[in-house]
């Protein structure tokens, strides 16, 4: 079983790296669009971290045993905020929030996951 927790969290390292390149150029991408937002793109980047969040629920009791703390909460309140941002239109704080708070989020889950491979 610990096998395959372990494969799991590679795959979300990789996924997540991949996510975070992604996320960037949605965010440019967001940052050209002068007056309607992209929403493939919004719900592509939603996908993608639905899913990390999906893989630290099911790895949590794991990530608990080897001190892995990791609040799934503070990625939902940054969707509470898109969310608002994408009802008021606004590209800038969608674009900024996907490079600066999402990024930073998944780079640090995936610092804290490396620690125990």
């Amino acid at each position: 079983m610990e096998n395959q927790i372990i494969e799991i969290l590679k795959s979300f390292i990789d996924y997540g790296d991949k996510l975070s390149k992604g996320v960037i150029n949605a965010s440019n991408e967001l940052r050209k669009e002068e007056n309607t937002i992209n929403t493939d793109i919004l719900l592509q980047c939603l996908d993608g971290l639905q899913w990390c969040v999906d893989v630290l629920k099911n790895t949590k009791g794991y990530l608990s045993s080897k001190d892995i703390r990791i609040d799934e909460n503070r990625l939902a309140d940054i969707i509470r905020e898109l969310f608002e941002a994408f009802q008021n239109n606004d590209n800038v704080l969608i674009a900024d929030l996907l490079e600066y708070e999402v990024t930073e989020i998944l780079e640090e889950w995936s610092k804290d996951i490396k620690t125990i491979l």
